[in-house]
């Protein structure tokens, strides 16, 4: 499976740390999302638009689970 992350997910000390493992990774951007703050949270969530003009930089994990 690959799995689409930003925020501190895409930082390799923190994905490790998280996971226990590296994975393959490799830049990506999902469109049509935007990050926004989450109330009563200290991380941002990503929410869906639908516009294409609307985007999110992270990475893609590859061999995940």
């Amino acid at each position: 499976m690959d799995l689409f992350t930003y925020g501190s997910l895409i930082l390799p000390e923190v994905w490790n740390t998280v996971t226990g493992r590296s994975h393959p990774s490799e830049p990506a951007t999902i469109s049509g999302f935007v990050r926004r703050t989450v109330s009563g949270a200290t991380y941002p969530g990503i929410v869906h638009t639908g516009q294409e003009t609307d985007r999110v930089d992270g990475l893609i994990y590859h061999r995940v689970g």
